[in-house]
């Protein structure tokens, strides 16, 4: 069987992949996505082999598309309904929550600085050590609030992607 998800659009892009118009078009939720695709594409086939009540085998390959969202073929041994598939992937979305943005920690010219002596980034402020991205995430794992909680039972097909409150988005299963 072989299945494509593919994220939302974030805005018009040009021939080069270039947003259209800078204005109008979704940075957060762009980067959200290109930082959690991965993991969040791990939980789905978790989930869907729990679901199935089997190890599902398959292979995959992502791929940013011109308008840079990601997109994944997944060819699998044996067969899915896409109504399963569906169900997946919003028990998938469920699971998976996406920190704020809307607070910018730094911002203008006071941005983290490089330090040779650690190897690390020092707060500008403070001059303290700066997590790794790895430290970030494990922290960001089990205190963190939610920015958006998806509710499915309007009849809306699941996400596989991060939320956009203001139009129901559509991961498309064929």
């Amino acid at each position: 069987m072989f299945v494509t998800l593919t994220c939302p659009s974030y805005g018009r892009v040009g021939e080069d992949g270039t947003p259209a118009d800078p204005r109008t078009y979704d940075y957060d939720r762009a980067a959200r996505d290109a930082l959690a695709f991965a993991a969040l594409f791990d939980r789905f086939i978790q989930n869907l082999r729990r679901y199935l009540g089997y190890d599902l085998q398959y292979f995959a390959a992502v791929e940013p598309q011109r308008r840079l969202a990601p997109h994944i073929h997944i060819a699998m041994r044996g067969t899915v309904s896409r109504a399963e598939i569906r169900r997946v992937l919003a028990a998938t979305y469920h699971q998976v929550w996406w920190p704020g943005t809307s607070t910018v920690k730094y911002g203008g010219d006071e941005l983290p600085v490089w330090d040779e002596h650690t190897g690390n980034y020092l707060d500008p402020g403070t001059g303290e050590v700066l997590p790794t991205w790895d430290q970030a995430l494990d922290a960001l794992g089990a205190d963190a609030e939610p920015h958006h909680v998806a509710r499915f039972g309007n009849g809306s097909t699941p996400r596989a992607c991060s939320p956009d409150p203001r139009t129901p988005g559509a991961a498309s299963a064929t």
